[in-house]
């Protein structure tokens, strides 16, 4: 074993979501550009170990494209970017069974992965050893995969009213064991998955711990107290955590919905002293493969924008915008209408949601007494409706072309 008197390089990245699509769109090309940079930047930068901090997949069953895609992913990390180790854990998303069931053979190609942590097993399981790109050891690494209920507490327990907080004791328990179990002398990483006390939330991230405690409650110094630096995982918006620059989210790596298309996309580059002092810290932007933009208003203003949006680059590819469109009156072929505009600057509309003006305003007649639909004519019915979802009586145009098809209606006995 080394002396441990260099520092590291650390890469910590999380939140690949591999396999989610975006509206129903696939998204294999994104996941493939984005991956490629972390390799390339492992390579550029001369990184000793890539840390993914949870939620590798979307779903605890992903398809085959997604499994090749991310052994894909390690063997390059090890082959072409010569780093000493990749560590990763299982999210929230993750199945942590599927995770672990290559453990020994990825083990023998320098990759730790953690995918479970039962509730009787050792926790000293999760420490492992952290090689440089010579293979001297360096560091530790507590590698703490998302805990679920079924880790924490036994089948007879009694969970009663005190439920969440039984759980985040349970939690913090385990996270205070693993880190007793860190060797001393060399510097160490915390590697855990949940949702920081203070943290900022953005996207599609769900509670990670709607059953642990209460909301972004999660005490990360009981795990990473004296830690040289803390790879954490769930929130996509990069960050740190507690005020303290060393311990990070490292944001997801590819936005997850409309209201992430503002947020830079990035890894971090962590320098672990041999001393155990705390690692200085880096983001290193990545490239987006394609842009996402929302805009919102009334439908004017809306097709203004679209019509100045900036057209693609002949070979790029397509760039995905949501329009967000308040309305005052209905607008027959809407979505028919933002396609052929956002067509036209080479963009596609995805998923446009409308705004009409009254909705919010609760039910018809809120606050007076009932009517009795009998007691009113239909054109009243339909003025009172109109009013209630776009807070505007109905023009006359349209108000026209109901009182003549209530006339037809009538006509014919209906």
């Amino acid at each position: 074993m080394a002396d441990g008197s260099q520092a590291m390089i650390i890469l910590h990245t999380s939140d690949w979501h591999l396999g989610a699509s975006f509206h129903d769109r696939v998204r294999d090309a994104d996941e493939e550009f984005a991956l490629d940079q972390i390799v390339a930047v492992a390579r550029e930068r001369a990184v000793d170990a890539v840390v993914i901090s949870g939620d590798i997949f979307d779903t605890a069953n992903p398809g085959a494209a997604e499994q090749r895609r991310w052994y894909r992913t390690l063997q390059r990390l090890i082959e072409e970017a010569g780093v000493g180790t990749v560590l990763a854990i299982a999210g929230n998303h993750d199945s942590g069974l599927r995770l672990e069931g290559p453990r020994e053979l990825l083990a023998s190609r320098r990759v730790q992965v953690r995918g479970l942590l039962t509730r009787d097993a050792d926790p000293a399981s999760c420490v492992v050893p952290v090689p440089d790109r010579a293979g001297a050891q360096r560091a530790w690494c507590a590698l703490v995969p998302y805990l679920r209920e079924g880790d924490l507490l036994r089948a007879g327990d009694d969970v009663d009213e005190d439920r969440p907080q039984r759980l985040a004791r349970a939690l913090h328990r385990r996270w205070a064991e693993v880190r007793a179990a860190v060797p001393d002398g060399l510097p160490w990483l915390a590697v855990g998955h949940a949702f920081a006390s203070g943290g900022r939330v953005g996207g599609a991230e769900a509670p990670v711990l709607a059953e642990v405690g209460n909301l972004g409650k999660a005490d990360i110094a009981t795990l990473a107290d004296g830690c040289s630096y803390a790879a954490f995982g769930h929130l996509h918006q990069p960050q740190p955590i507690a005020g303290r620059a060393h311990w990070r989210y490292s944001g997801a790596l590819l936005p997850t919905g409309f209201d992430e298309a503002g947020l830079e996309r990035s890894v971090v580059l962590a320098t672990v002293p041999a001393d155990r002092t705390p690692a200085s810290s880096e983001l290193v932007r990545l490239v987006p493969y394609r842009s996402y933009q929302r805009m919102s208003g009334p439908l004017e203003e809306v097709l203004a924008q679209l019509r100045a949006l900036p057209e693609p680059l002949p070979g790029a590819p397509t760039p995905w915008l949501q329009a967000v469109v308040q309305l005052t009156t209905p607008t027959p072929g809407l979505n028919r209408i933002l396609a052929e505009a956002a067509s036209a600057r080479g963009w596609t509309s995805v998923a446009p949601q409308l705004q009409r003006g009254g909705a919010a305003a609760g039910t018809p007649g809120a606050g007076r007494t009932p009517l009795e639909l009998d007691a009113i004519a239909p054109t009243e019915v339909f003025r009172l409706l109109h009013r209630h979802l776009y807070n505007a009586d109905p023009p006359p145009a349209l108000a026209g072309s109901f009182a003549e098809l209530l006339a037809t209606v009538q006509a014919q006995g209906g």
